[in-house]
């Protein structure tokens, strides 16, 4: 019991100390008169709605999921349920692919 609780201990002590070493910071250069400044500056933004719209619809999955589970078997709000769970993985999806999309043509076409 005792040796099983040091090897849980020292591992935990070594994987935070690993940890330190793995995380770097990143490296932005700021200004809009260089193109990668630029570039940045639109993925940021991005990110930024992406991440929005992909908690927005990870709350509509979860208010979903919580509607099906309290249908009580009526079968009129069981269907909305799925109605509203199948738009909610559909619309993320949509995020998800039109921000690959629109990376890639800034990256192609602002190189």
């Amino acid at each position: 019991m005792k040796k099983e609780r040091i090897e849980k201990s020292l591992s935990q002590l070594i994987a935070l100390k690993i940890g330190d070493y793995v995380i770097e910071t990143p490296k932005v250069k700021f200004g809009w008169d260089q193109l990668y400044g630029a570039r940045a500056n639109i993925h940021a933004i991005i990110d930024w709605f992406v991440g929005f719209a992909v908690v927005l619809a990870i709350g509509f999955i979860v208010y979903s999921g919580i509607q099906f589970m309290t249908s009580a078997g009526d079968a009129e709000k069981v269907t909305s349920a799925r109605k509203m769970l199948t738009a909610s993985v559909i619309g993320m999806v949509i995020v998800l692919l039109s921000r690959v999309i629109i990376l890639f043509f800034i990256e192609t076409f602002f190189e």
